[in-house]
């Protein structure tokens, strides 16, 4: 796997799971992390150009 910075996913790989620490972070859940991260992006990308089309 690839480096991955802390600022990218907010965490650091290895880190507490803070609502249970005695778990490590897995890859898993920075898969899951990326995802959402994406799709919120993803999402006011949109809301942005949609915004830009109406005042036209």
């Amino acid at each position: 796997m690839k480096d991955i910075l802390k600022e990218e996913i907010g965490f650091e790989l290895g880190t507490e799971d803070l609502n249970n620490p005695n778990l490590p972070i897995m890859d898993e859940q920075i898969e899951e992390e990326r995802d959402r991260k994406s799709v919120t992006r993803r999402q006011k990308n949109l809301e942005k150009s949609t915004k830009e089309i109406s005042k036209f």
